[in-house]
């Protein structure tokens, strides 16, 4: 059902790559993305006294600064 002010789902690519290596503690992964777009922005969140999650109030608009556009994960252990 189509809604005003909501947009169609847009596919984007966002280019990277990434290293596995075998350790004792299990696969060690390492990946590098780079993400060209611009952070949407969106509602805030905290936990209120009660630890609900909860919007923050004049922050419906909140974009996250970043430092860069590239973006780095390390983990190790399997993916699930």
């Amino acid at each position: 059902m189509w809604q005003r002010g909501v947009r169609d789902p847009v596919i984007r690519v966002t280019p990277g790559a990434g290293i596995r290596i075998s350790t004792p503690l299990g696969p060690a992964r390492l990946d590098i993305a780079y993400n060209p777009y611009r952070l949407q922005a969106g509602p805030l969140f905290q936990f209120d006294t009660t630890g609900a999650l909860a919007p923050v109030p004049g922050q419906e608009r909140y974009v996250l600064d970043r430092n860069s556009k590239f973006t780095f994960h390390f983990a190790v252990g399997q993916p699930f």
